[in-house]
């Protein structure tokens, strides 16, 4: 029974986070990070929380790269742009 609820605990998180990724909320990626950190190694939806982990960088290096832009420092850009291909 507590592998059920751990695994009931990790998929709903996952799926909390899910909701806040897709949403584009952007203030609320520091929750869903945290919750997909606390998925479980063993569980079902680990991978795919690491992928939305990953995803969730590059994102933030994106908008970082746009805000350098914008603000006329291209080398900075430049670089988190290229950080956000790397991402893994």
């Amino acid at each position: 029974m507590e592998e059920y609820e751990a695994a009931q605990k990790d998929e709903n998180g996952f799926a909390r986070a899910v909701e806040i990724v897709n949403g584009r909320v952007t203030s609320r990626y520091p929750e869903a990070i945290a919750l997909l950190q606390r998925v479980a190694k063993t569980s079902r939806v680990y991978m795919d929380a690491q992928t939305y982990l990953h995803w969730i960088a590059a994102d933030q290096d994106v908008r970082a790269a746009k805000i350098a832009y914008d603000a006329g420092d291209w080398d900075r850009a430049l670089h988190l742009l290229n950080s956000a291909l790397k991402v893994t």
